[in-house]
């Protein structure tokens, strides 16, 4: 790009209002703009140099290209303050994504505003207006610190936003996620990028800028990945698809399935969110307290060890565990006595991820793995509760397995062994490799850190305020023409006292000390009222978020290990049929005679024996036995009906 050039040149801000003006703009124009821009900086951060973008004035648009002055390229700066505390944010035992003010004020109402949106710079990573950078103003200057830089342009482009108002600012942050929802026409890998390029964190950061100028320069290119294909299951036999249908129909694939659509309930423990301490200071939370599925008590659990729950859980904070752990326990030995087994489950992997075909904008949780486990209490002065697992090999959750490989022709493996500390990650890439051979524009987070929203909430309450609510309350309470009234104490508000103070009180004239005296005490209702007192509550609080801020942004959620109780009864049968499709091609006697086309057989049924020869021990119908009689034949048979006893026909009166 040359210094000057002779055709007419436009600013920054008037690219900007001419895209506005188009009230629609596509991907390519985009990328027309910034592409330039992107590669001139690249050139830039070669020659040791940084691209000088605060203010954007320094910036030129030549037939809709930007581009800026090569002589005006900056020497890098670099403060060590900030990088210091940034890497100290980074031990933490939490994320942030999201810090909210939330004001509730009896006159006012309550407001909302993001704390990470600010028009005064300081030290604390937030989005400034004027197309500023946060580093910028603190003192680090450098390559990484223009990515952010270039991403915020790029988005204020795509949106049509012009950052330089406060309440613009705000939407791109809110919005930033999924930036379709500002710009429908956006390609999702377009919305990517900006949304990697304008993290406020470093390391969240994209890092390569020629990597994201080859990404944005074939957004449009599929890559199928290494075994794409492979990983699908083939067309099987007359009998594999027939084994198919038939465990097929053993799936629930509808909202009331929690395997698939799970929602928490009372019935059940997250045993990360109970393991999480109340603090003053967020930052206070190490990752070593907090029970994940990387934790040293899940590393204690896979090694054959019995964990007392005690020594992780803060019983001493969530008071409702030890009731919800007892309940746990009691539904698990009863499904064991009344079904053989029982149906407690631990779920240390969920996946966080959306239908994009038929339902994009609600977000689905579903359990991905799941881990047999033994949950023991023991008596004491305060009971403690033991948790062990039965093995290390955790199933993937089936009917998930079954549903994606539906929808979106997923493939998973059967079980994972969690011994192997490789595990999680190999099934993570597996299944972003998967994701991606089909939609690039999609990423899945490896969430291996509780996601929180920090609240700082205030609180004004006005006593006149109080007093009305109180009033309202009150005994004997009634009502007329709009006015409640009450002769009962507490809360005596007589009717005639507010008939005479909205019927026959003065109110008071608008500069009534320029028209004359004012008028005496006793007409003079508003004298008599004083400034009402005012009481203020501020609190910072933690909110842990489960759901992902984006369609196109799936997690791998490491961070919500939890104890339920899932209805998982037909599961059994699905491994039944798992077995025999993995022997498909093998002759099976039994499956030939039930499942083939040709005409049966007629056998002879055996006669039933006369009253005096048989001996039953309750009292049963002529198919019942005949089914006994065939029993004794050794033939194999199915019985097909109700069960329970036989019903019978009421006899003619």
């Amino acid at each position: 790009m040359t210094d000057s050039l002779a055709a007419p040149q436009e600013s920054l801000f008037d690219l900007l209002i001419r895209f506005n003006a188009a009230a629609s703009i596509g991907s390519e124009d985009i990328l027309a703009a910034v592409l330039p821009l992107l590669v001139q900086a690249q050139q830039t951060h070669a020659e040791g140099r940084v691209v000088p973008l605060a203010p954007p004035d320094a910036l030129h648009a030549d037939h809709g290209h930007l581009w800026y002055q090569n002589h005006a390229a900056l020497a890098p700066r670099t403060r060590a303050e900030v990088l210091a505390r940034l890497r100290a944010d980074r031990v933490t035992g939490i994320r942030i994504i999201e810090e909210l003010r939330v004001e509730s004020d009896d006159v006012v109402g309550r407001s909302v505003t993001d704390v990470l949106v600010a028009d005064t710079p300081d030290d604390t990573p937030r989005y400034l207006t004027g197309y500023r950078s946060w580093e910028v103003e603190a003192g680090q200057h450098d390559p990484l610190t223009d990515i952010f830089s270039l991403g915020m342009l790029i988005g204020s482009l795509a949106t049509g936003l012009d950052f330089r108002q406060t309440t613009a600012l705000q939407t791109f942050v809110r919005h930033r996620a999924d930036l379709t929802r500002l710009n429908s026409r956006l390609h999702p890998v377009i919305c990517r990028v900006i949304e990697r390029m304008t993290a406020l964190e470093r390391h969240d950061r994209a890092q390569d800028l020629g990597l994201l100028i080859t990404t944005l320069e074939n957004h449009r290119a599929i890559d199928p990945g290494e075994g794409g294909e492979a990983l699908r299951p083939g067309k099987g036999e007359s009998r594999a698809d027939l084994l198919r249908r038939l465990r097929a129909r053993l799936y629930d694939l509808t909202r009331r399935n929690r395997l698939v659509f799970y929602k928490p309930t009372a019935s059940e423990l997250n045993l990360t969110e109970t393991s999480v301490p109340l603090v003053i200071d967020p930052k206070a939370i190490r990752a070593e307290d907090l029970f994940t599925a990387q934790s040293r008590p899940m590393q204690m659990l896979l090694a054959g060890k019995e964990v007392t729950l005690g020594e992780f859980l803060r019983f001493e904070e969530v008071l409702f565990a030890p009731s919800v752990l007892g309940r746990l326990r009691a539904d698990a030995d009863r499904d064991a006595r009344e079904f053989g087994a029982s149906q407690l489950r631990l779920v240390p992997v969920f996946l966080r991820w959306y239908d994009l075909k038929s339902d994009p904008d609600n977000p689905i949780s579903s359990p991905l793995l799941l881990m047999r486990v033994m949950l023991k209490r023991r008596k004491g002065v305060r009971d403690a509760f033991t948790l062990a697992l039965d093995g290390s090999v955790a199933e993937v959750n089936p009917a998930l397995a079954f549903f994606l490989e539906r929808l979106y022709g997923i493939a998973l493996p059967a079980t994972v062994d969690l011994a192997d500390s490789e595990a999680l990650p190999k099934l993570h890439k597996m299944l972003e490799a998967q994701i991606k051979s089909s939609e690039p524009g999609v990423s899945l987070d490896y969430a291996d850190r509780p996601r929180m929203r920090l609240l700082h909430q205030k609180v004004r309450r006005r006593l006149d305020q109080f007093n009305r609510r109180q009033v309202v309350v009150a005994k004997g309470l009634k009502s007329r023409a709009g006015m409640t009234y009450s002769y009962d104490r507490p809360g005596y508000n007589p009717l005639g006292v507010q008939l005479f103070r909205e019927c026959v009180a003065l109110a008071e004239a608008p500069n009534r000390e320029l028209a004359g005296r004012p008028l005496p005490r006793l007409f003079n209702r508003m004298s008599m009222v004083e400034e009402p007192a005012v009481t203020e509550l501020s609190r910072t609080l933690l909110q842990h978020v489960e759901e992902t801020r984006s369609r196109f942004e799936w997690a791998f959620d490491l961070c919500s290990v939890t104890l339920s109780n899932f209805n998982y009864r037909k599961m059994s049968l699905v491994r039944d049929y798992n077995d025999l499709l993995a022997g498909a091609d093998s002759q099976t006697a039994n499956f030939d005679i039930f499942f083939s086309s040709s005409p049966r057989l007629t056998e002879d049924v055996p006669q039933v024996p006369s009253p005096d020869s048989r001996f039953p021990v309750i009292a049963m119908d002529p198919s019942q036995d005949r089914a006994v009689l065939r029993a004794r034949t050794g033939q194999s048979y199915v019985i097909q009906g109700r069960r329970g006893r036989a019903s019978r026909r009421p006899s003619p009166t």
